[in-house]
């Protein structure tokens, strides 16, 4: 029994990646763990990454919505903040949650990223990168599954 747990858990570190998010204005996405190397994109605040469990040298490597890897600055980063990018070629933002409410002024549109400021019945409140807020639906979205640790020990 204690072994199927332990593989069980081992499956599950191995197969999830942890969510980050970019917190600086914009980030540059590289093909090795080096600034010297090519940038392969650029990615601007509040997209979100899957981290595959690698680093070196204060680098990250990380995954994009479209499963591209990459390395990221450590630097650029942040696992505190949860961040969401659209994956519709266009999405109608409201005030409240739910098709019921009013329009918000602001629209999104395939890969607009988003600060994930949490929800209710498949709606979350996003922030923009100039602090604009609206809800937007869940099946809109992508964002990175946030691993979950567990310990057994006493």
């Amino acid at each position: 029994m204690k072994i199927c747990i332990f593989i069980s858990i081992c499956w599950i570190l191995a197969s999830d990646a942890l969510a980050i998010c970019v917190s600086s204005k914009e980030a540059s996405l590289y093909k090795e763990a080096s600034a010297k190397s090519q940038v392969v994109a650029k990615a601007p605040r509040y997209t979100p990454l899957k981290w595959t469990g690698n680093k070196k040298l204060g680098f990250f490597e990380v995954y994009s919505r479209d499963r591209k890897k990459s390395w990221i600055r450590l630097s650029q980063i942040s696992p505190k903040l949860i961040c969401l990018q659209v994956k519709v070629k266009r999405s109608q933002l409201f005030d409240g949650p739910g098709k019921n409410f009013a329009k918000a002024e602001i629209n999104a549109v395939l890969g607009d990223s988003f600060r994930d400021l949490g929800g209710e019945d498949g709606w979350t409140l996003v922030e923009d990168r100039e602090g604009h807020r609206a809800w937007i639906n869940l099946d809109h979205t992508w964002k990175p599954a946030q691993l979950m640790r567990m310990s057994f020990e006493q």
